[in-house]
C-alpha cells in the first residue's frame, strides 16, 4: 500500500510520521499545490492532505486511491459526489479541535463586546496614564447573557459551543444538518 501525505508542514514540525511505515510505503511531501497533485497521487491507495482540493481534476488519475484521510474537521475540499462514485472513501479528524475551536469562539465574543481591542491601544497609546477620567464611559459594553445565540450546525464544535452558552446563560437557536 502507498500512503501520500500531501501536506505535512501543516501538521507542525514535531510531526512523527514512523506509524505510517507499518501500513506501507509512505511518500511525503512537505506541501503541496493543486497543480501538483495529479503527479504526486498517481500511484497512491491513500491520501492523507489539509486543504489542497481532492476532486477529479486533482486525483482523477489515482486509479489505486482507495482513501482519503483530511488532517482537518471539514469537508469542503473535497467532492465528495465524484468520491462516491469512484468508491474512495474519505474521513476526517472529527474531534481533535473541539474545544479549542469553542474556546476561540468566546475569546472573539469577549473581545468585540468587551472592546478590548479599544481599550488596549488606549492604554498602549499613553492615553490612560495621561487622562484624568476613564474611557468607560465612552464605551459602554453589551451584556450578552441570556442572548440568543445562532448556530448553525450541530457537530462536535456547534454542540460544545451551545453547551458553553447555555451555562452562560444564553438561549440557543439551531440548525441541525443531516447527510
Amino acid at each position: 500500500m502507498k500512503i501520500v501525505i500531501l501536506e505535512a508542514d501543516s501538521l507542525g514540525q514535531d510531526m512523527v510520521f514512523t506509524p505510517f511505515e507499518a501500513l506501507g510505503e509512505v511518500v511525503i511531501y512537505r506541501s503541496t499545490t493543486a497543480d501538483e497533485m495529479e503527479e504526486k497521487t498517481k500511484d497512491a491507495d491513500v491520501i492523507v492532505a489539509n486543504k489542497v482540493p481532492i476532486c477529479e481534476s486533482t486525483i482523477g488519475k489515482a486509479q489505486n486511491l482507495k482513501l482519503v484521510c483530511l488532517t482537518a474537521t471539514g469537508f469542503n475540499n473535497l467532492d465528495g459526489d465524484y468520491l462516491k462514485k469512484r468508491g474512495i472513501a474519505a474521513y476526517n479528524v472529527a474531534g481533535y479541535s473541539t474545544n479549542g475551536v469553542a474556546q476561540h469562539t468566546f475569546a472573539l465574543l469577549f473581545y468585540i463586546l468587551e472592546k478590548l481591542n479599544y481599550y488596549d491601544n488606549y492604554v498602549k497609546s499613553g492615553e490612560y496614564a495621561r487622562g484624568t477620567c476613564s474611557p468607560i464611559s465612552d464605551r459602554i459594553s453589551s451584556s450578552w447573557m441570556e442572548k440568543t445565540w445562532g448556530i448553525i450546525g450541530l457537530g462536535a464544535i456547534g454542540n460544545r459551543v451551545a453547551q458553553i452558552a447555555k451555562a452562560f446563560g444564553c438561549h440557543i437557536s439551531a440548525i441541525r444538518f443531516r447527510e
